[in-house]
């Protein structure tokens, strides 16, 4: 087996075993906290969000209702009843007896008053902040043809109160349309005017299907949506960002990271696959069920293939852009991560609504750097195209009638999110193999005939490790802050298959001097001669930073991870 073979099983092996590693301690161990974030968390937002629309919908019901014969006043006004009729000084005999052909049959039924003018019935009707009143209807007899002035034509006002007259309606319930004063009120009027007994059939009737109703609905929301509602759709993905940047720091923090970078190998890019591999898996049922609730709930017109693909290749992007973004900064790494998305996701979403569009070009850059750009862009071209009524293309420009939107098609974006994908692994390899990376200042490593023949495995020579106190703490302090001497010229050897130990109170210097050998920590003085290849110094290391992990957990992890030399 070539040496290239036995690097290439070498690094599959290393990247096999760092992803089960977090798929244990994220999946396993932590279970319910796991659920929580890639599942429950995203789905409830997403769903509340785009639920606003079912809640916020009537319940009326359009169409063409059934023909029914109409109501007759005096069957459906309700006992006590106020009933005011308005009938001016100067009206005619005519007016009297239409008034007593609507009164007379309710009798005692209704409270009915004759009033003078609009005035009085102010004063008879108030009306509360809500604009309620108590008052079931009124009617101002305004001209008629025997009354003082006037057109000589019969003309009358009819008032009802709003909590008599309901907001809802359904064409198809005729029972509902008897309770309305409108109808009985305007037919036993027009009765008395035209001395008639004849019973009309009415039906309920709306310009608008139920169709067209939804659609209006929907562009409605879609409408909020474009307007700014899809910043909270986008915080369906934070849980992801959470959770990815938030282990990559603790692991860090803690010095995970680079006891992994000494087992040696390809360990730099294998940690980083690692990530990748372990959280997709672990988040893509997520974006599955994410990309169909955009499809049933926002977007019904388009594919649910599309929008599922959409979720997932956005996931990918994120999960890459967070690995990159988690190798800059330590403290307060997740809070800056979260922040600087959604602060991303907002200026997409001016560059996007403003006057002027955007070029192709630069919604491809900023969809390449953040893939919260990217989110906004496509989720507003998808839009677009739902509120016009058609199909999402993807090759294609959204119609957006009089206002001109950015030239970037969906598949142009979706191209940018793949590059994303690639680019930002590639690039956190190459900074944190310099930023974070092991240590070799002060370490020697001899191979060759003259270290196999050698008795001596490790020689430590007069290593020293001081710790500087900040520059904050020595300006604060006045320059009294001394550094700490952790490991003060240290030298010791140690034999080929001796088993050495370090003996020491709390605080002696034990762990210190373990990273210094390893390159977890730089030399301050001094220096390390190992007489053995550096991927063979991850051997002397067991993985103790894993407090999910059992002691069995963690052997088997550092069996898995160790280099590869020929043997099992």
């Amino acid at each position: 087996m070539n040496k290239l073979s036995l690097s290439t099983t070498l690094w599959l092996r290393q990247t096999q075993a760092l992803t089960k590693k977090i798929l244990l301690i994220t999946v396993v161990r932590h279970w319910l906290s796991t659920l929580i974030r890639c599942l429950v968390i995203p789905i409830l937002i997403l769903s509340l969000v785009l639920g606003v629309q079912i809640f916020t919908s009537s319940n009326n019901k359009y169409g063409i209702g059934k023909p029914t014969s109409a109501p007759i006043l005096s069957q459906v006004t309700p006992d006590g009843a106020k009933l005011f009729i308005i009938q001016p000084s100067g009206a005619g005999s005519d007016v009297s007896a239409v008034i007593e052909d609507v009164v007379k049959p309710l009798g005692k039924k209704a409270k009915i008053e004759i009033l003078k003018d609009e005035q009085e019935l102010m004063e008879k009707c108030p009306t509360d902040i809500n604009g309620k009143t108590d008052c079931y209807a009124a009617v101002i007899f305004n001209d008629s043809p025997l009354s003082d002035g006037g057109n000589k034509q019969w003309n009358y006002t009819m008032r009802c109160g709003s909590s008599n007259v309901a907001s809802s309606f359904d064409v198809f319930q005729s029972a509902k349309a008897a309770t309305n004063p409108y109808i009985p009120l305007q037919l036993a009027i027009d009765h008395a005017i035209t001395n008639s007994s004849a019973v009309p059939d009415m039906y309920m009737f709306t310009r608008t299907t139920q169709e067209q109703a939804k659609a209006v609905h929907r562009r409605k929301f879609i409408d909020m949506v474009l307007g700014g509602l899809n910043l909270v759709c986008f915080a369906s993905m934070l849980s992801l960002v959470y959770h990815v940047v938030g282990t990559i720091a603790s692991e860090r923090e803690s010095g995970m990271t680079q006891l992994i970078d000494v087992m040696g190998g390809g360990a730099f890019s294998a940690r980083v696959l690692s990530y990748l591999i372990a959280f997709d898996i672990i988040y893509l049922p997520s974006w599955i069920i994410l990309g169909g609730i955009y499809s049933s709930l926002l977007l019904p017109t388009s594919s649910a293939g599309i929008t599922i693909l959409w979720q997932i290749l956005t996931g990918w992007a994120l999960t890459s852009g967070c690995v990159f973004g988690a190798t800059f900064a330590i403290r307060y790494s997740t809070i800056l991560a979260v922040i600087a998305l959604i602060g991303m996701a907002a200026f997409a979403q001016l560059l996007d609504c403003q006057t002027e569009p955007i070029t192709a070009s630069v919604a491809m850059a900023f969809s390449i750097m953040f893939p919260s750009c990217s989110y906004i862009f496509v989720l507003n071209s998808m839009a677009r195209y739902e509120k016009a009524g058609k199909a999402t293309n993807i090759y294609a420009i959204p119609p957006s009638p009089g206002f001109e939107v950015q030239k970037a098609t969906i598949g142009t974006l979706w191209l940018c999110l793949c590059l994303s994908i690639v680019a930002f692994p590639l690039v956190t390899i190459a900074i944190d193999r310099f930023v974070h990376g092991t240590s070799r200042r002060g370490r020697q490593f001899k191979t060759g005939p003259k270290a196999d023949n050698t008795s001596l495995a490790l020689q430590v020579i007069g290593v020293t490790k001081t710790y500087k106190a900040s520059i904050w703490k020595r300006m604060c302090c006045f320059g009294k802050r001394r550094p700490v001497i952790a490991v003060n010229s240290m030298t010791f050897s140690s034999n080929k298959q001796q088993v050495l130990c370090l003996l020491g109170s709390n605080g002696s210097g034990k762990t210190t001097t373990m990273d210094l050998i390893t390159g977890r920590q730089s030399l301050t003085g001094g220096s390390i001669q190992i007489n053995a290849p550096a991927s063979k110094i991850g051997k002397t290391l067991l993985p103790s930073e894993l407090p999910a992990a059992t002691s069995n957990s963690r052997q088997q992890a550092f069996v898995r991870n160790e280099t590869y030399n020929g043997t099992n």
